[in-house]
């Protein structure tokens, strides 16, 4: 953005937003599953809502009609899974946040600034492909990734610290029992249901 700012080309700020926000969109962890396919659908429909607001924006029934097609498709982007619901938001962002508001909603506007973003989702897939070898290189990643797992069964009981809260939640279970009177079938007086 400090390069839009410096050259003064305004629309090297879409490709720095782009770039942004397809970075957020993938940020769920999928084992890098399909990252590089789920990061060009990010762009490649970011890039769509992005020219849909600029161009429907104008008009506010065309606008509500068009966000809510877009809010259904990044709704069901989620049918892929995690990792592509979360880059559903992005592609919302781009038609409420980039295109509606935009001031000119002229067809070349509105394709300009969908390339624009698309290049900054290519961008932010090159970056991701380069930097993904020295990140598996780190040394560190395993034992953090065993850290991970560690906490992952410590909150759902498969430590120490989860056998402490089943034991706690059985000591309260009996607590209760054997504070409440025993129960008795129906008709039994106590001083038959203690023989």
């Amino acid at each position: 953005m400090m390069l839009a700012q410096a050259l003064n080309a305004p629309g090297l700020v879409y490709l720095g937003l782009g770039a942004f926000l397809i970075a957020i969109g993938d940020s769920v962890d999928d084992g890098d599953q399909g990252q590089p396919v789920r990061i060009l659908a990010g762009a490649g429909l970011g890039a769509a809502a992005l020219a849909a607001g600029a161009l429907l924006g104008g008009h506010l029934g065309a606008a509500v009609v068009g966000m809510l097609a877009f809010g259904l498709l990044a709704g069901m982007m989620g049918v892929y899974g995690d990792a592509f619901a979360s880059m559903g938001l992005p592609v919302v962002w781009a038609y409420v946040e980039l295109g509606a508001p935009a001031s000119d909603h002229s067809v070349m506007n509105a394709l300009w600034l969908a390339a624009m973003f698309a290049l900054g989702g290519v961008l932010t897939l090159v970056l991701t492909l380069t930097l993904r070898p020295a990140a598996r290189s780190r040394p560190e990643q395993p034992q953090r990734h065993a850290v991970f797992r560690r906490s992952q069964a410590m909150s759902t009981g498969g430590s120490s610290l989860g056998r402490f809260r089943r034991r706690r939640r059985c000591a309260r279970r009996s607590r209760t029992r054997a504070a409440s009177p025993p129960r008795r079938a129906p008709g039994q007086t106590a001083r038959n249901a203690r023989i």
